[in-house]
């Protein structure tokens, strides 16, 4: 009842439209009824009576019903499709809306092709739903008791064989919707899964063709879609099933209508004029119960995908708000941990007991093995999770009590991963201040160092650089991520890897612009190559989840421990491919 209030609700707004709707479906339905009652008049009265001036009158009167008939089923048929793609389009707006809400965790737990999928293939069902469900319903329930109520007028005796079939017909289609709804929902799952392996299959497409593994993934990709054929074929042979419980019973009214018909005649409790008429008015019941037969189809998809979407706008995210958030309006950028834990659902913890004090304006460096924690902690500052145990503290209040726009309005973030729009390197800039002026948008790229390259493009600022940045380098992406950070300004900026495609050159200048950039700025940075952080304030090497040194670059150099081997390590490798060039 809560889905059925749910979805009534969409219709609000259209209520205007959807009254037009249902008033045009009524008078067609009378329309369809009379036709029936004036053929019965026609044959009893005037016939009989050669009253040709009656007559002609009520056939010119059909003619110009039906013709008006051809107006109210175009009017249904666009008012309604409308009203449907209009409503689609708003769950559609509340389901994207709601998806935005959603934590990282969500993301983490599910396929982007199936997400795909509750955005499009069960939004068409519903959509189908929402057009035909009113106006079938009422066209039906309106034909089919102002049919019975004429018949009943006309002759009680026949009617009554014909009304007992009506609630079979209903009983018939509720039990059979029943043990479909729940197939419709297995198929619509199934074809999730297909979507989910093609936009896998089409994202990593250039790794596929690297490693020859095209086999592969036309095997994984014919698996799924056998899953839902198979689904598919369940499907269709549950509404054959269906559809030939509906034929027998189609047939049975016809032939009660001839057998019944036929005896009531012969004793004289019916007129011929009675067994035309009600044979028309069986083929008035057959457009109701068709449309009952056809409607049945899209009230199962409809239901089914109504409920997916109803359970993913059920779908909670982590990460919640205060009723009352602090708003950072001027941060100084002082960042805090606490005693911090985390761990990711059930799993083992990443971070453990991690307690440090990052002052305003000052640079924090984190560096060890890979799988530390060191990104992790980075995600708990801009709270795309949520810690565990402890507290993360921004100018000494719990993040957890700040506002999130406020929050990571204030924060920056690179990270070794870009991500590129499939837009200009105009937009894919501004997209760290979508007000920025074009003349902000190339001076960051300026500081950015990848102004030159951007100028070197045939369409310069305007060049569109494919899917995921498929047209530029690796480095040239961190560049264009760096420049919006630049674009961004904000007080705390996180560089998780920021430079680690950029070659050695680009890396010093950026280096030079990151400084630039830092003054007055809170900085957190995470880098494998530690030539880039040994000017930090701070360096905290982090190992299984904790922090087991802390301090500057010359003072855990005189410790000797984990960070003075990664060092010197690092340094004679470095030294080592220096001497091996020259050579």
């Amino acid at each position: 009842m809560e889905h059925f209030k749910k979805f009534c609700s969409y219709y609000m707004p259209y209520k205007k439209w959807m009254i037009l709707d249902l008033f045009c479906a009524i008078c067609s339905a009378l329309i369809n009824i009379s036709f029936p009652v004036i053929t019965d008049y026609a044959i009893n009265t005037c016939l009989p009576e050669k009253n040709v001036k009656i007559f002609l009158v009520l056939m010119l009167s059909s003619i110009a019903a039906y013709f008006i008939n051809g107006f109210l089923i175009y009017t249904v048929s666009y008012v309604g499709h409308n009203t449907g793609v209009q409503i689609q389009a708003d769950i559609r707006e509340d389901l994207f809306a709601h998806m935005q809400k959603l934590s990282f965790s969500f993301y983490d737990k599910n396929r982007v092709g199936n997400l795909m999928s509750r955005i499009t293939t069960d939004l068409y069902e519903i959509t189908e739903l929402a057009h035909h469900g009113p106006e079938d319903a009422l066209i039906c329930s309106f034909t089919l008791l102002g049919a019975m109520a004429a018949m009943f007028i006309l002759n009680w005796r026949l009617a009554v064989f014909v009304a007992f079939l009506i609630p079979l017909t209903a009983i018939y289609i509720g039990w059979r919707e029943k043990v479909t709804i729940s197939i419709v929902e297995d198929m619509q799952e199934k074809m999730g899964g297909v979507n989910s392996e093609l936009e896998t299959s089409l994202t990593g497409i250039r790794v596929t063709k690297a490693f020859c593994n095209e086999d592969f993934e036309k095997e994984r990709f014919r698996r799924s879609n056998e899953k839902f054929r198979s689904a598919k074929k369940n499907y269709f042979k549950q509404l054959g099933i269906y559809m030939m419980g509906m034929d027998w019973i189609k047939s049975a009214m016809r032939l009660s209508i001839i057998f019944i018909g036929g005896l009531l005649y012969l004793k004289g409790q019916a007129t011929f004029a009675n067994l035309v008429s009600f044979n028309l008015f069986v083929m008035v019941l057959m457009t109701p119960i068709q449309k009952m037969i056809d409607f049945s189809e899209i009230l199962i998809g409809g239901i089914s995908g109504f409920r997916r979407f109803s359970k993913m706008m059920e779908e909670k995210p982590d990460i919640n708000e205060q009723r009352q958030p602090v708003e950072l309006e001027h941060p100084k950028g002082k960042i805090t941990f606490h005693e911090v834990n985390f761990s990711y659902e059930s799993s083992r913890e990443i971070l453990k007991e991690i307690t440090f004090d990052i002052p305003s304006g000052t640079s924090m460096a984190f560096v060890g093995n890979s799988g530390a924690g060191k990104t992790t902690l980075c995600h708990l500052i801009p709270r795309f999770y949520d810690v565990t145990g402890g507290r993360v503290e921004i100018d000494d209040i719990d993040i957890r009590n700040i506002s999130l726009k406020s929050l990571r309005e204030n924060i920056g973030m690179v990270q070794q991963d870009v991500f590129i729009f499939p837009d200009t390197i105009m937009e894919n800039i501004r997209y760290g201040r979508l007000s920025a002026s074009d003349e902000e948008v190339i001076e960051a790229a300026k500081m950015a160092e990848i102004h030159d390259d951007i100028m070197d493009m045939k369409a310069g600022y305007q060049t569109y650089v494919g899917e995921r940045g498929a047209m530029l380098s690796g480095g040239q992406k961190q560049r264009l991520s760096i420049a919006r950070m630049f674009l961004k300004n904000p007080p705390i900026v996180l560089l998780d890897e920021a430079t680690s495609a950029l070659d050695s050159v680009t890396e010093m200048k950026i280096q030079e612009a990151l400084d630039r950039l830092s003054k007055n700025k809170t900085m957190v940075l995470i880098a494998h190559r530690l030539s880039t952080i040994r000017n930090a304030d701070t360096i905290a090497v982090i190992d299984q989840g904790r922090i087991v040194e802390m301090g500057s670059h010359e003072e855990l150099m005189e410790l000797e421990g984990q960070y003075s081997h990664y060092y010197k390590a690092q340094y004679h490798k470095e030294k080592e491919k220096e001497h091996g060039k020259n050579k």
